[in-house]
């Protein structure tokens, strides 16, 4: 099915498609990592991602939540696009990383030497967890989320 929307849209050059990774990033405990890519994307409009999100689209993924820890911003099932062009973090944001073996979505932020792991639903969890950076061999930055397309499931 992705490829008769690439071979449609494409002539058109209205719409592009957006990978959806095959994995599914914990606002909660965590979920276990794959690194194999999904055949699975979403078209979206041209105009506007360019309005929208303002970012080229070959830098766009998609992935899945898993979880409620960052309730009412993101819900179990709903999917976030990334930015594959920005592994850093330099500002407070929503991020997907990997930590301990399992990939999370959480909003991240820098004060001083530490990295804070905020959740946005305090109930069934820490609302907040602070870790060091000297501290963290198993972490990793993949990438910010810059947008939640309006496809919502809950």
């Amino acid at each position: 099915m992705a490829q008769q929307l690439h071979a449609k849209y494409d002539a058109t050059e209205a719409f592009v498609l957006v990978p959806l990774y095959d994995v599914r990033a914990a606002a909660g405990h965590g979920a276990l990592a794959e690194d194999r890519p999904s055949s699975e994307s979403r078209a979206f409009s041209r105009v506007w991602l360019s309005r929208e999100v303002g970012l080229p689209p070959t830098r766009l993924r998609l992935v899945t939540v898993a979880g409620d820890s960052m309730a009412p911003e993101l819900y179990d099932g709903n999917e976030v696009m990334m930015d594959t062009g920005d592994t850093e973090v330099l500002r407070e944001g929503i991020y997907v990383f990997y930590l301990d073996g399992h990939i999370y979505v959480k909003r991240l932020t820098l004060q001083g030497a530490q990295l804070m792991i905020i959740n946005s639903n305090p109930v069934g969890g820490d609302p907040q967890r602070s870790d060091t950076l000297r501290g963290l061999d198993t972490f990793r930055l993949i990438r910010r989320v810059v947008g939640q397309p309006l496809f919502r499931r809950h």
